[in-house]
């Protein structure tokens, strides 16, 4: 059995992603000036973290968050007036 991180308030999930019919999850975590968001797998195979990176910078583009810690995995609401 694998080991489950502890990443935050999984806030949606994806069952099967087209890619490669892997779970991906949507994370709420608590920083410093409110919440951020991550996307996670547990999936190993070869080009799922390239997925999440690309989710990760659909969720910038259609979303109008900003990445937040300098990943686009990683990302937060734009301040207001910005």
């Amino acid at each position: 059995m694998g080991i489950i991180k502890d990443i935050g308030r999984r806030v949606e999930i994806v069952n099967l992603d087209r890619f490669g019919e892997i779970t991906i999850a949507l994370y709420q975590q608590v920083a410093e000036g409110g919440a951020v968001y991550r996307v996670h797998s547990y999936s190993s195979i070869e080009g799922a973290s390239d997925r999440i990176a690309f989710i990760g910078r659909v969720k910038i583009f259609f979303c109008g968050l900003v990445r937040f810690g300098g990943s686009e995995n990683k990302t937060k609401p734009r301040e207001k007036g910005k």
